[in-house]
């Protein structure tokens, strides 16, 4: 379980919102119930701990339940909630309610496969406010061979489905999957612009995740094959750099950019392009290009996005130039 302050947001054009609780207690149930064994995933080593149990998640929130004001948000991260039995669905949104009346609402994270009215009626009836669906890409190919089990067109309906219930909605897209080029990618990015547009009045943000390779997957297996080759860092930044910006401009707020650093984690990367500054530096790179298009002068920026330009010895804006150069002085954004 990990706690975090909510925060507050600015008035600059990648600024976050300000949220309506006072902070988040997350739980994680590492690949609990997934339905399909994707080629770059291990769970276990990216929480760096196995599934809690709703006694736990129960027991941990009662010793929580006196601190702060509230209201806080309780979070269900790692595994696929709704593929999970009923009854157990049921036992750990129970659990949640244990901070009462200083409960704000639960998040859930689960895959497309598995979403369904039913499912989502369960949800609605019990507290949850906010779903997020692991898409990962909406392109078939890129799918097929990352294992995920189903189509785009499938993903799509279950989006559409989550905001016609009534829910928030955070879409999980991935960067660098086996067959996915950088057209592709920004296509996942404009089809999440998309929904966004055919749902105007409607909460939807974004997770993205670079695809890296973990010691053990299958995706090792095509590495050490010559299939599959992962992006480097520095492209990495710059696509994950352009859908921020391209999401913040259709008013689609970027919840997280790269994988909470876990020490599990950081020993079993083989390859990829792996930063525990990932997000960081990705977001410094939208500052940085946003700069470079006009959309924002240095008066616009606030004090942390000129601290993000200065991080890590200007990384971002050393990225802007290379990109630039290679695209002959022209942004594809």
């Amino acid at each position: 379980m990990s706690a975090s302050s909510s925060g507050g947001g600015g008035a600059s054009l990648l600024s976050r919102r300000s949220l309506p609780f006072e902070g988040s207690f997350s739980f994680f149930l590492s690949g609990l119930a997934c339905p399909s064994r994707c080629v770059y995933c291990d769970q276990r080593l990216i929480t760096g701990s196995p599934p809690v149990s709703p006694g736990e998640v129960r027991e941990r929130l009662s010793s929580l339940a006196g601190s702060g004001e509230g209201p806080f948000q309780v979070c269900f991260f790692g595994g696929s909630f709704t593929c999970m039995e009923r009854s157990l669905q049921r036992a750990y949104l129970e659990a949640a309610s244990t901070l009462g009346a200083k409960l704000w609402g639960i998040r859930v994270s689960t895959h497309p496969l598995c979403v369904d009215e039913e499912a989502l009626g369960l949800l609605r009836s019990m507290g949850v406010r906010v779903v997020e669906v692991g898409v990962q890409s909406f392109d078939d190919e890129v799918l097929s061979r990352s294992g995920r089990g189903h189509g785009g067109d499938l993903a799509r309906r279950a989006l559409d489905l989550v905001l016609g219930m009534g829910f928030e909605l955070v879409v999980q897209l991935m960067v660098g999957l086996p067959g996915q080029g950088e057209e592709t990618f920004m296509r996942d990015v404009e089809e999440v612009v998309g929904l966004k547009r055919g749902h105007p009045g409607a909460s939807v943000g974004v997770r993205i995740y670079p695809c890296l390779v973990l010691e053990g997957t299958e995706l090792q297996r095509s590495l050490s094959s010559g299939e599959y080759e992962p992006l480097s860092l520095e492209r990495a930044l710059e696509l994950s750099g352009r859908a921020i910006l391209r999401l913040a401009l259709a008013g689609v707020e970027v919840v997280r950019v790269g994988l909470q650093w876990e020490e599990s984690l950081s020993g079993s990367v083989v390859a990829g392009p792996h930063h525990p500054a990932f997000g960081e530096l990705a977001r410094a790179f939208a500052v940085a290009l946003a700069l470079r298009e006009g959309l924002l002068g240095f008066e616009d920026l606030s004090p942390r996005e000129l601290l993000l330009l200065r991080s890590h010895g200007g990384m971002a804006l050393r990225l802007l130039e290379g990109s630039l150069r290679g695209l002959g002085g022209r942004s594809n954004l």
